[in-house]
């Protein structure tokens, strides 16, 4: 999905479930847009309804799995209260933890695409070509 030019995720094909490629000019921005591809692929492009605001923080072992927990906990806030990321901002992103400011937003309505769980396999991030990209597959 690009916005502003620039290209934010894609997701790729994978059986029964959905690819995602996550890019950024940095671990912290790929970070961010994550959260905004989850909120484009649960929610389309329904408005959200303004729900406040989360610090979230996690502590993990490394930075893989920092994501792996980041996308687990955004599902979460979905499956427990309905809402999603409306504009996230990571405040700190360390080797071992993550401290984010989250808006978040009432989804109105069923799901775009439901997704049961985020999964490690195909977990991934990596430099490639000077910019960051992140891989992950989405339980459907």
């Amino acid at each position: 999905m690009r916005e502003d030019g620039v290209l934010k995720y894609r997701t790729f094909p994978t059986t029964a479930d959905l690819g995602l490629f996550v890019y950024g000019e940095s671990p912290k921005e790929v970070f961010e847009n994550l959260a905004y591809a989850l909120r484009r692929i649960i929610g389309g492009r329904k408005t959200l309804r303004p729900s406040g605001k989360e610090t979230l923080t996690l502590k993990y072992p490394d930075l893989e799995t920092g994501l792996f927990l980041w996308s687990s906990e955004l599902l979460f806030l979905y499956d427990s209260r309905g809402v999603l990321p409306l504009k996230t901002k990571i405040l700190k992103l360390q080797p071992r933890a993550l401290k984010a400011e989250v808006n978040l937003g009432k989804l109105q309505g069923p799901p775009q695409i439901y997704i049961k769980a985020i999964t490690m396999h195909r977990l991934q991030l990596r430099k490639i070509r000077g910019r960051w990209r992140a891989s992950l597959v989405l339980d459907l």
